[in-house]
């Protein structure tokens, strides 16, 4: 009993600080997404800029998509486009900003295919929220990249 009479109101909130600590380190792990939920088909459109030849060859049509820091599936690949990557060039004798295209470099578009949750203008896939102009890590089984969402069709 000698010990009960040394435990004052620091250890205690010490105590409670941990165990809030634990509480909230755990917490997100365990968060499941609602199954029970209907699922609407969504298409949103990925933007990558300024990738070479390399990762273009390995896009296919209907291959998976995960977030690469998450890693959270993000949906199937329906289509995708290839666009030559143009940079600003200052032509100084004429005084004007031209687009350039660049050599090996791509803009890619992709239009990925998913099952959506959407609660209160939130649309999620797999516990990742879908917006216009979110930044998005994105790989595959044989590419990575990252880019923005640049529309959403429902």
């Amino acid at each position: 009993m000698n010990w009960l009479r040394k435990i004052g109101i620091i250890d205690i909130l010490i105590v409670i600080v941990l165990v809030a600590g634990i509480f909230f380190l755990i917490n997100p792990y365990r968060s499941k997404v609602d199954e029970g939920k209907s699922t609407i088909p969504i298409v949103y459109t990925f933007e990558t800029v300024e990738v070479g030849e390399e990762f273009v060859k390995q896009l296919e049509i209907g291959k998976d998509v995960y977030n690469s820091s998450k890693n959270y599936y993000l949906g199937k690949i329906k289509d995708f486009r290839v666009k030559p990557y143009k940079e600003e060039f200052e032509d100084r004798e004429k005084g004007v900003i031209l687009l350039v295209p660049y050599p090996d470099r791509y803009n890619v578009e992709i239009d990925i295919e998913a099952n959506a949750i959407i609660e209160n203008d939130v649309i999620k896939v797999d516990r990742e929220e879908i917006r216009v102009g979110t930044y998005l890590p994105i790989k595959g089984k044989s590419f990575a990249s990252f880019g923005y969402i640049i529309g959403i069709e429902r």
